[in-house]
């Protein structure tokens, strides 16, 4: 991949990939191995990894090298107005597209589903406030991963590595994939176009063909143009909502819930945004209080309209919503129009989601959670170990059994980590007690940790994926797996590669 390639991905990509804004592992591609400095308690804090993640540009087949740690990093330079286009575009994926007839399907009736998506809303929102609270309270860390392993230790990250990215992260580039196949009309032959597109995706990403910044604008304002089209169309000519004679249903709230959650995927990298704004402790918070309600809003509006407009067999029977409700206002202009937006969104969001796990999977080996021929600068053995991963899901999955297989990973993953804020607060009471400050922002200042955001969140979530492994056993086994074999190779692997790390000794 050339450099002019490589800086067309970080300028495009940077905006949409939501599994690299989630992840930040205590070795980066960019950070210089060093030891890992330690709180009065002995609590490990992990050292600020640099907002930048451009990939070096030379030595491509080797090992990746840290820089020296000389090396400039850019200063933060995110206003709120770009922070907010950040997250808003993290949120807005395919999902809204894809799931509204499974939250329907699952409810005895519109309201029912209705309501799905605004506690769901609620739910993530309630999240996004707890993550806030972590990333002020933490500074120095970037996503899930790091404050992790700064509240629980590596332990606790090498867990999470083996939940994102051996199920939670292929699953979703799988449900993607069914969704484009879904889109281009081709739902008889879903599987094989799907594994079409992973194939085709991955192998153009490694050959060094990536999506630059303009389309993935594009993608995005596309995104934005569907949703908002159908909340005023919807408005405009929609009818009454149907009261719920859509046939029998299987009514499951937990399934409802985990369909209205896929299509709010994006929150959790929140705290990854904050390392580059100006000013995180004041603008984190108008950011975070001014994206969800935004969002909310338009998924209800987007889902009160499809209600409208479609009837209740529709809904219940459908895949492609968005295509029937232009269809039903337009005929097959308008279908055409929508199958055409949503699968590019689709293709766009594959594209992104392939790199940028392939990266943060490279990121993992270099740490020493995965093998370290996963490890390579230019990512291409991890994009197609993802690839590979995501294809057996293709193969022996459906989109709405991996909904719930990935949301039971992705939201163990979230309680345990909105879990973390319950456990700091404790520690920054034990800390005012004993009279000692924590440095925040530059500051010496407590960043308070509220109880009632985390608690209400991890109680929801946890009831989630408990009932999600109750109702699927092999969902349990999954997870089992997953954190064994994660676990097992850095106990018998990673152990050496850690301390050489921690001596300041480079990979390769």
């Amino acid at each position: 991949m050339n450099h002019d390639d490589r800086q067309a991905c970080d300028e495009g990509v940077g905006v949409c990939i939501e599994a690299l804004n989630s992840l930040s592992l205590p070795r980066t591609l960019h950070q210089p191995a060093m030891p890992e400095p330690t709180t009065d308690d002995g609590a490990e804090t992990v050292a600020a990894i640099p907002p930048s993640h451009t990939l070096a540009h030379t030595a491509t087949h080797a090992p990746i090298r840290p820089p020296s740690p000389t090396t400039t990093m850019p200063v933060p330079k995110l206003t709120f107005t770009n922070g907010l286009a950040l997250v808003l575009s993290l949120q807005l994926g395919s999902g809204i597209f894809a799931t509204p007839s499974v939250v329907y399907s699952h409810t005895p009736s519109a309201l029912h589903a209705l309501l799905v998506w605004l506690l769901s809303g609620l739910l993530i929102w309630t999240g996004a406030t707890t993550f806030l609270s972590l990333s002020l309270a933490l500074p120095g860390t970037r996503g899930i991963a790091s404050h992790l392993r700064t509240i629980y230790g590596d332990v606790a990250s090498r867990t999470f590595c083996a939940l994102w990215l051996l199920l939670a992260k292929p699953a979703a580039n799988a449900m993607a994939a069914f969704v484009l196949a879904e889109h281009l009309g081709l739902a008889q032959y879903r599987r094989a176009v799907a594994l079409v597109a992973v194939a085709g995706v991955t192998g153009m990403n490694c050959a060094g063909v990536v999506v630059g910044a303009r389309a993935a604008n594009g993608f995005l304002a596309g995104k934005a143009l569907a949703v908002g089209s159908i909340v005023v169309l919807g408005a405009l000519w929609g009818g009454s909502m149907d009261a719920g004679d859509g046939g029998e249903r299987d009514v499951d709230y937990s399934k409802a819930l985990f369909g209205a959650l896929f299509a709010f995927g994006g929150w959790e990298t929140i705290g990854f945004v904050a390392a580059d704004l100006y000013d995180p402790p004041r603008l984190l918070p108008r950011i975070t209080h001014t994206s969800m309600p935004l969002v909310i809003t338009a998924f209800v509006g987007a889902n009160a309209a499809l209600y409208r407009v479609l009837p209740a067999q529709t809904l219940v029977e459908t895949r492609t919503a968005a295509v029937d409700f232009g269809r039903a206002l337009f005929g097959p202009a308008g279908a055409t129009v929508y199958a055409g937006l949503v699968a590019a969104s689709c293709l766009g969001a594959l594209n992104s989601s392939v790199f940028g796990i392939g990266r943060v999977t490279a990121e993992a080996a270099a740490a020493g959670y995965f093998p370290s021929l996963l490890a390579r600068e230019d990512c291409v053995p991890a994009m197609i170990f993802n690839a590979l991963i995501s294809c057996a899901y293709i193969l022996v999955g459906s989109f709405n059994g991996l909904l719930s297989f990935k949301g039971a990973a992705e939201y163990a993953v979230y309680a345990a980590t909105a879990a973390g804020a319950l456990v700091l607060r404790r520690r920054q009471g034990r800390d005012q007690r004993a009279g000692v400050g924590r440095e925040a922002w530059g500051e010496q200042q407590q960043v308070e940790v509220r109880t009632v955001w985390p608690v209400a969140f991890v109680v929801t979530a946890t009831a989630l994926v408990m009932k999600a492994v109750v109702a699927e056993w092999w969902i349990g086994g999954a997870l089992v797996a997953a954190v064994g074999v994660g676990w097992g190779w850095g106990w018998l692997f990673g152990g050496e590669r850690r301390k050489m790390l921690a001596r300041g000794a480079v990979l390769g």
